[in-house]
């Protein structure tokens, strides 16, 4: 059972491009009192140069788990899905 008086909270990731599909999400939930953030992340070095290394996967996973989120949301898009899933 999920304690009631617990504001729930959703964390959205997206990379590179503006989510219009999370940005209206975002509002709704806003409207019926669910907190919402976003972390974003600029991939495009990673295309750039071909190199993963370029994410620092723990850092990312960290602050993640800082923030704690009821639910993570991923905007995905199919040339930035295989980064976004790393």
């Amino acid at each position: 059972m999920t304690d009631s008086k617990h504001q729930k909270f959703l964390l959205f990731f997206y990379s590179d491009y503006e989510s219009l599909g999370m940005e209206y999400i975002s509002s709704v939930l806003k409207t019926n009192n669910i907190k919402t953030s976003l972390i974003y992340k600029n991939i495009q070095d990673f295309y750039d140069s071909g190199s993963a290394k370029l994410i620092n996967y723990q850092q990312l996973a960290s602050e993640i788990c800082n923030l704690n989120p009821d639910v993570l949301g991923l905007s995905l898009l199919t040339d930035t899905f295989q980064v976004n899933m790393a």
